[in-house]
C-alpha cells in the first residue's frame, strides 16, 4: 500500500515510547488506543485509514472503534510483519534529541 502511492491516513495506536523504540512509518499520526475515542475528530473521515500497532491486536480494537463511529474505509497493519518483510521503518527522535544523530 505504501509503495502504491495511494493516499491514506496512517494511525499508529501504540504508546509513544513503543514508536521511539520499535519504529513506525513516515507520516504517522500517533493516537494511543486508550485515547482514540476522545480524539476521533483528529481522524479524517474522507480517506483510507490504516491502523497499526506491533502485532495488530490493538489495531483491530482501534478499527472496531472507528467502525462503530461510522468510519468506513479502515484497514489494519501489524508493523512487526511489515518490518519482517524488509520494508523500511524509521525511529522518530525522542523529545529533546537531535534526530540527525539517530540511526534508523
Amino acid at each position: 500500500m505504501v509503495e502504491s502511492g495511494r493516499p491514506f491516513f496512517f494511525l499508529d495506536v501504540r504508546d509513544p515510547i513503543e514508536i521511539e523504540t520499535l519504529g513506525t512509518l513516515p507520516g504517522y499520526v500517533n493516537i494511543p488506543l486508550g485515547q482514540l475515542e476522545k480524539r476521533l475528530p483528529e481522524v479524517p473521515r474522507n480517506m483510507r485509514i490504516v491502523v497499526a500497532c506491533n502485532r495488530a491486536v490493538r489495531a483491530r480494537r482501534a478499527a472496531l472503534i472507528l467502525l462503530k463511529h461510522g468510519y468506513q474505509n479502515v484497514e489494519i497493519c501489524a508493523l512487526r510483519e511489515y518490518k519482517a518483510k524488509g520494508y523500511p521503518m524509521f525511529r522518530p527522535a525522542r523529545r529533546g534529541e537531535d534526530s540527525s544523530k539517530r540511526n534508523p
